[in-house]
């Protein structure tokens, strides 16, 4: 598995944790208006958008540590 660091360097976005992500979300620091993004599982980046999973399990949450974060 890739550090954060080795996928901040590899890609566009802003990569987060998706603890991080999550924290934001809730707080209203990050809303659909400001961006999209997508779970990374450590080698690639998914292609499933942070705005469409309805519940984060423990299981998504290993499967999926970072989020990349691209605002608009």
């Amino acid at each position: 598995m890739k550090t954060l660091e080795e996928i901040k360097a590899e890609s566009y976005g802003v990569v987060l944790t998706t603890v991080d992500f999550i924290t934001l979300a809730k707080s209203g620091a990050l809303i659909p208006h400001d961006g999209d993004g997508c779970f990374h599982d450590g080698e690639k980046e998914s292609n499933i958008s942070v705005w469409s999973v309805k519940k984060i399990t423990f299981e998504f949450l290993k499967k999926y540590p970072y989020v990349v974060w691209y605002n608009k």
